[in-house]
């Protein structure tokens, strides 16, 4: 989860990231507060937003990456 909060310093505000990442102010909090984990997709949008200073994989470990990259 660590790599959430890299991106939350990356853009500033949890704010400037909710609205990077298309989702609530209040999905941030949530992440940030470790209530609960960002969805394959919205891992997927924050190595986008942040041009891959965070990585998808960083975010969630145990998922199965190679299952959303062959398609």
């Amino acid at each position: 989860m660590e790599a959430i909060v890299e991106a939350f310093y990356l853009f500033g505000t949890s704010t400037a990231l909710a609205k990077a990442l298309n989702v609530t102010l209040g999905t941030v909090h949530s992440w940030l507060n470790h209530k609960s984990v960002p969805k394959p997709e919205n891992c997927l949008k924050i190595e986008k937003v942040t041009k891959g200073k965070v990585k998808a994989r960083d975010i969630r470990p145990n998922y199965d990456w190679d299952k959303i990259s062959k398609g």
